[in-house]
């Protein structure tokens, strides 16, 4: 929008409209913009639910090795089976890594990536 200067303020004059190509080229700016946000989030998003992706496999990785050394864990020792415990944190593992990026959840990459490197050792020996 064009701006006059009246005094110290500047005062919108919005009895001039946009031409086309204003109108157009602040469309391309606020997409743009727009794109810049959105990627900048998915990121953000991803990259936090990998974090807590990686605290349950981690979680359950320790409760196998040396089941009820972790406190969190401790308080279930009486009500349920080491193992129920872990693949109750893979489950949550596995649902807090799966964020959508590209339409595929990171899961799904993830395993896909470790059945391909585990086929190739196949084919290898």
């Amino acid at each position: 929008m064009r701006r006059k200067e009246v005094s110290l303020l500047p005062v919108v004059d919005d009895t001039e409209l946009l031409d086309i190509r204003e109108q157009e080229k602040i469309v391309r700016e606020l997409e743009a913009r727009h794109a810049r946000h959105s990627f900048t989030w998915r990121v953000i998003f991803a990259t936090l639910t990998s974090i807590f992706s990686a605290f349950f496999l981690v979680s359950a990785y320790l409760q196998l090795i040396s089941p009820w050394d972790l406190k969190y864990h401790a308080y279930f020792m009486d009500e349920m089976s080491p193992l129920s415990v872990v693949i109750a944190d893979l489950v949550d593992g596995t649902t807090a890594g799966s964020c959508p990026l590209n339409g595929e959840p990171l899961v799904v990459k993830v395993l896909e990536l470790q059945f391909s490197f585990e086929k190739k050792l196949v084919m290898r020996g």
